[in-house]
């Protein structure tokens, strides 16, 4: 029982294989030229655009209008469309930005209709 409560240097007979390394890894750019985002602009101004329905608070709807009526836009769609092209140009860096582009590509292949 004594030999169980000694400690064993067991560190000098363990062998570690060499490091492990992935065949392909992970590349935002690859992404982008596979799904052909940097065309997402220019598919995004030919879409027709579809209306539908964001729930958001009373104060919020109240300011969003507001800003339509002092000129700030001619719609709420683009009050909201220059504030998140205003917050993805000031606060997101490159990668983030890819992401969100990708994010959009995928939520904009989801709504197409399957033939």
């Amino acid at each position: 029982m004594s030999d169980l409560l000694k400690k064993r240097n067991k560190a000098s007979s363990l062998e570690r294989p060499p490091e492990v390394k992935p065949k392909n890894t992970f590349d935002i750019d690859s992404i982008d030229k596979q799904y052909g985002l940097h065309n997402l602009e220019n598919k995004k101004k030919q879409q027709t655009k579809k209306s539908t329905t964001v729930r958001v608070s009373t104060e919020l709807k109240d300011k969003l209008n507001a800003l339509v009526t002092i000129g700030v836009a001619d719609n709420v769609d683009t009050v909201i469309d220059i504030m998140l092209e205003e917050y993805t140009n000031a606060f997101l860096d490159k990668d983030e930005k890819k992401q969100l582009e990708l994010l959009q590509s995928i939520y904009q292949k989801k709504q197409k209709p399957h033939h």
